[in-house]
């Protein structure tokens, strides 16, 4: 338990470019006094579901609140009561007080009496007098963070007490994941969805923590992070580090241990055959379904139903309209590519390289993903067609290409003629960092 009076911990930074729903939930603590109210707050991971929730335990703080808090685990998802022990836990002392049958009943689900036979309703009734008996003293916020990994008995107290608070000044406060399934939408709150932010407040969070990285590096980190909060500060501080290497414009920027195991841990529940249609899609550089199920196939040996993308939908990692699909996230594929093993990886491109066998360019340039060992032939076809996109006007196309046919060229003449041509190329880009870097393959 927190409360107002004693030391307080140092203030948080301010949340950057999220004053907006800030100031939703400030209203909302404010009305606490007249009224109790449960909210979820529901986005995506990383997007700052947690910050906010900090955010607003910070101003109950303030204005003089209890605030309890307690996050869901999902190590401890299948231990009944795990997360109303934890809620609850600085209030034990005062159990004592409870009428006998609530008291047993509450002592019970934490394996603190003789009893082992768990009356729900009883310890329901006895949460909920506890907080009512609380906020007589003060104004109770409880914050309940990750409640999508909360266990099933915990959350259907809370949802009790929810229902019974409109007349107490008592409030609950929670976060889940969007596409969280189970008990979570049982759940008996409204939802306020926390959404990306928006360009303006991803340059202005990334200046704020990053403000040394260049401008050109600064558009990178915005573009790749498409809004998500967390990925803006972790790549600012990968970059500001300089612990991870640039990588070229048409790669990814490396993601860091946390990045790739928040987003690929999205995908971990997905049957064999779902993820192999997650793991193409990243892969693929178009957005036809039918290519993508074609490559599954191939990977498989056997054809698939479009059924089986199912379980990817419900999770919003996958989002398809008509014939055509996208990655739910830019994140997701990008932790996805960069988690794949190497043999996997060049197994899938060689799969999207036999089902885009009517679109020369695109196939050959999978194909060349999909060599292990430097090719001329690969080489050769790969520098024809980075030829072509550079006549298109396809110059940051051409200058990957040129740059792959040179790591596939086994004869060293050959090989620095490639690597000229696309240092030509990101030249013409203002590409600086990179001609370097491709420089320093010259020497």
């Amino acid at each position: 338990m927190t409360s107002g009076p004693g030391p307080r911990p140092a203030r948080r930074p301010r949340l950057v470019g999220r004053e907006a729903e800030l100031q939703v939930l400030s209203r909302r603590i404010d009305e606490i006094r007249s009224g109790g109210w449960a909210l979820g707050l529901r986005g995506d991971a990383g997007v700052g579901k947690s910050a906010l929730l900090a955010g607003a335990a910070e101003y109950a703080l303030d204005a003089g609140f209890t605030v309890l808090i307690a996050r869901g685990r999902e190590a401890e998802t299948h231990l009944p009561f795990a997360g109303l022990h934890q809620l609850l836990h600085p209030l034990l002392p005062q159990i004592a007080a409870l009428p006998v049958r609530q008291r047993e009943a509450l002592l019970a689900c934490f394996a603190m009496s003789d009893s082992v036979e768990v009356n729900p309703f009883f310890a329901y009734l006895a949460v909920l007098e506890l907080l009512v008996h609380l906020g007589v003293q003060a104004p109770v916020l409880i914050c309940v963070d990750d409640l999508n990994w909360m266990d099933e008995p915990s959350t259907r107290a809370l949802a009790f007490v929810a229902r019974r608070i409109a007349d107490e000044p008592v409030s609950i406060l929670c976060t889940a994941r969007r596409g969280a399934s189970g008990f979570v939408d049982d759940w008996a709150a409204p939802w306020m969805d926390v959404a990306i932010l928006d360009a303006a407040g991803s340059s202005a969070l990334l200046q704020s923590r990053a403000p040394r990285l260049s401008a050109s590096m600064q558009q990178r980190v915005v573009r790749q992070a498409g809004g998500n909060p967390l990925a803006i500060l972790e790549f600012a501080t990968a970059m500001e580090s300089g612990l991870h290497t640039v990588a070229p414009p048409h790669e990814d920027l490396p993601m860091t241990l946390r990045l790739e195991r928040t987003f690929v841990a999205q995908a971990e529940g997905l049957d064999a055959t779902a993820r192999a249609v997650l793991d193409l899609a990243a892969l693929d550089d178009g957005d036809e379904l039918a290519d993508v199920l074609g490559a599954v196939a191939v990977v498989q040996g056997a054809p698939i139903d479009v059924a089986a993308i199912q379980p990817a939908l419900d999770l919003g990692l996958l989002k398809v309209a008509g014939e055509k699909y996208q990655i739910g996230h830019p994140l997701v594929g990008s932790a996805l590519r960069q988690a794949m093993a190497p043999s996997v990886r060049r197994r899938m491109h060689g799969a999207l390289g036999q089902v885009l066998s009517g679109r020369p360019d695109r196939a050959i340039w999978h194909r060349a993903l999909a060599a292990p060992q430097p090719d001329e032939q690969l080489a050769s076809e790969l520098e024809g067609a980075a030829i072509a996109a550079r006549r298109r006007g396809g110059a940051s196309t051409a200058f990957g290409w040129f740059e792959r046919a040179a790591e596939l060229t086994p004869e060293p003449d050959a090989r620095a003629a490639r690597l000229l041509s696309a240092a030509e190329v990101g030249y013409e880009l203002g590409l600086h960092t990179e001609v370097e870097r491709i420089r320093t393959k010259l020497d």
